[in-house]
């Protein structure tokens, strides 16, 4: 078996929250998820897209159930 492909994972969106519900969560690959965590973007809430400190973006492709 190949375990090396097709994994995801759980991300919370804003860390500073103490919540695990569905408007803090989004699924990511591993490699995003490295990405996000080593450059601490900033996760802007009304364009639903991580904002880095060097000024790349990375947006949300689904993020309905992030609206509140």
């Amino acid at each position: 078996m190949d375990y090396d492909n097709g994994f995801i994972l759980q991300k919370t969106v804003d860390w500073s929250l103490l919540n695990d519900n569905s408007t803090n969560i989004i699924i990511i690959s591993p490699n995003y998820h490295r990405i996000i965590h080593k450059n601490n973007p900033h996760f802007n809430r009304k364009k639903f897209q991580f904002e880095f400190p060097n000024g790349k973006v990375l947006r949300l492709k689904l993020y309905e159930h992030l609206k509140v």
